[in-house]
């Protein structure tokens, strides 16, 4: 809801090139996190064009599901480095948090952190400890918000509603 009217704000007071300049920047900022991410995990991805079709970004408008693949990168990003710095892995609830009331995608953020705590199952005791806090402080995180528990309600319902599925252009 937040983001909705921050977006329909910056529509109305800010000229078209800045709006453009804002989009451009939001997905420069995922395009290096995400270059980031595959070039310290080694693998390849041959263009800056795939990198943005792989998120699925490829028409960039101004919309709360920016946002939400903003957050989306920065808590993989920072979860894929967290045994290297793992004082940044708690750098993740907060992101969540303000996910969280940005987008109702913010449940993908509690699921990373659960796939970090599966991965880290068999790491030392430290390892899994922190993976451990880093998800439930992401849960807790998930729910400040004007909706409280509510917004995981949303969340799965919007995410199994055949409508949405049918109508919306990014579900099909």
């Amino acid at each position: 809801m937040i983001a909705a009217l921050s977006s329909e704000w910056l529509k109305i007071r800010t000229t078209r090139t800045f709006f453009w300049l804002l989009v451009a920047l939001f997905a420069l900022i995922t395009l290096i996190v995400v270059a980031g991410v595959v070039g310290s995990q080694k693998q390849n991805i041959s263009s800056a064009h795939d990198q943005l079709n792989l998120l699925g970004i490829g028409s960039l408008a101004l919309r709360a599901q920016l946002f939400g693949i903003v957050c989306f990168v920065l808590v993989i990003a920072l979860l894929a480095d967290r045994r290297r710095h793992p004082r940044l892995a708690f750098l993740v609830p907060l992101v969540v948090l303000a996910w969280a009331n940005l987008h109702g995608s913010f449940f993908l953020g509690v699921g990373a952190a659960a796939l970090a705590l599966l991965a880290d199952l068999h790491q030392p005791d430290g390892t899994r400890l922190r993976s451990t806090a880093n998800l439930v402080l992401s849960a807790i995180a998930s729910v400040v918000t004007p909706f409280g528990a509510g917004s995981w309600s949303y969340a799965v319902g919007l995410s199994t509603n055949n409508d949405v599925a049918r109508l919306v252009t990014e579900w099909q």
